[in-house]
């Protein structure tokens, strides 16, 4: 599987624009911040020009080329909804390595040696952070609806 893969999986849930006054994130478009990307105007800004932010500061940054599909997909949504830092230290944490934030070989080769039931856990630290959130009430059903769709298709990485 693809990078091309994973941003279709993340442009289903992120295209278009949002302006949602409930979103700290602000106006976004094709899931871009503008609270994030304060550079990018929006209004001119093209769906080419967020592949490759995604690329470049997602899927590069997080070395998931050299991840099995099922983690570098997992990892990808996860940086984009919660920050590559976040993503990286909970993916460890469900590794059993040391949650330093860095995707180096130790964490590469616990991804290539996880369970599904290891990445499960990374999504449960989703859903409480969700849960902790005070947006829940209005984007949970949203940010739930993405967790169960993840989790469909990481599973089938592990069939």
């Amino acid at each position: 599987m693809t990078f091309d893969q994973a941003l279709a999986f993340v442009l289903e849930e992120e295209g278009g624009v949002a302006n949602d006054a409930a979103d700290a994130g602000g106006l976004t478009k094709f899931g871009i911040s503008s609270r994030e990307y304060p550079e990018v105007r929006l209004s001119t800004f093209s769906r080419e020009q967020a592949i490759a932010i995604y690329k470049r500061d997602f899927w590069d940054r997080l070395k998931c080329d050299n991840l099995p599909w099922p983690v570098a997909l997992v990892l990808f949504d996860t940086a984009v909804q919660h920050g590559s830092t976040n993503a990286s230290r909970w993916l460890q944490q469900a590794l059993n390595v040391k949650a330093d934030g860095i995707i180096g070989d130790i964490t590469t080769r616990a991804a290539w040696a996880t369970s599904l039931a290891a990445l499960e856990d990374l999504l449960s630290a989703r859903a409480f952070w969700y849960a902790g959130c005070g947006g829940f009430l209005h984007f949970g059903r949203g940010w739930m609806r993405r967790l169960f769709r993840l989790h469909s298709e990481i599973e089938k990485g592990f069939a």
